[in-house]
């Protein structure tokens, strides 16, 4: 496969996007690459997902970790509801908010040096995640972000 060939989908006008969705039918989903990175969450499916010519069965929480420029695809059984969130992030958003305590970037080098794209969640933290998840929605839904003393976002 060269890399040159495949197309760029999707386009990020802010520095910072968050999905919710759930498909009952999905296209066929070519390779491609985005210019953001992106965190895609199962919450519910059955998918296989590739990435730079790595294919993982995902189970559901796991974390989907796609750099910028990686190649990757879903590939969705159709039979089932496809649910899962989607988060966009520009990698200057990641730099302007890198700190020497605080690293936005920091799941996608894990990723990286255990040559991994997907962080599979233990089962006793998956409630926690669900929860997380909930609470940052919620702030997308309300009319500013939450932010703590320092400025910096939380959910």
């Amino acid at each position: 496969m060269i890399w040159n060939t495949m197309k760029k989908k999707g386009y990020l006008s802010s520095d910072f996007r968050l999905f919710h969705l759930t498909d009952r039918s999905i296209p066929n989903i070519k390779y491609h690459y985005h210019e953001f990175d992106k965190i895609t969450i199962l919450i519910k499916g059955n998918v296989h997902y590739t990435i730079e010519g790595r294919t993982y069965q995902l189970e559901p929480y796991d974390m989907v970790l796609v750099r910028h420029n990686e190649i990757h695809r879903p590939v969705v059984d159709t039979t089932t509801p496809y649910e899962r969130i989607i988060i966009y992030i520009s990698p200057t958003f990641i730099e302007n908010y890198r700190t020497q305590d605080y690293d936005l970037g920091y799941c996608f080098q894990k990723a990286a040096k255990k040559e991994s794209s997907v962080l599979r969640i233990p089962t006793r933290q998956k409630s926690i995640l669900f929860q997380t998840i909930q609470r940052l929605e919620e702030s997308f839904s309300s009319d500013a972000m939450p932010t703590n003393s320092t400025g910096k976002f939380f959910f």
